[in-house]
């Protein structure tokens, strides 16, 4: 009964092991894939104008048309 715990245990560590590498390499392509993207492709300057809603100044309360860069 112990060595079936054990090896349950063992096989849950491997498989969240296994996913996490996943995830990190996932992330890393995507953000290597994106960085390729921006080198190749031309700034587009960004034109923001004034949300017509918003509580105040903040980042998200314009639109802004370009590049998709904060």
């Amino acid at each position: 009964m112990l060595v079936l715990v054990l090896v349950l245990v063992l096989v849950l560590v491997l498989v969240l092991v296994l996913v996490l590498v996943l995830v990190l390499v996932l992330v890393l392509v995507l953000v290597w894939m994106r960085a390729l993207v921006q080198a190749r492709l031309p700034t587009i300057p960004r034109t923001c104008t004034p949300a017509l809603k918003g509580p105040g100044p903040g980042p998200r309360d314009r639109l802004c048309v370009g590049s998709a860069r904060p």
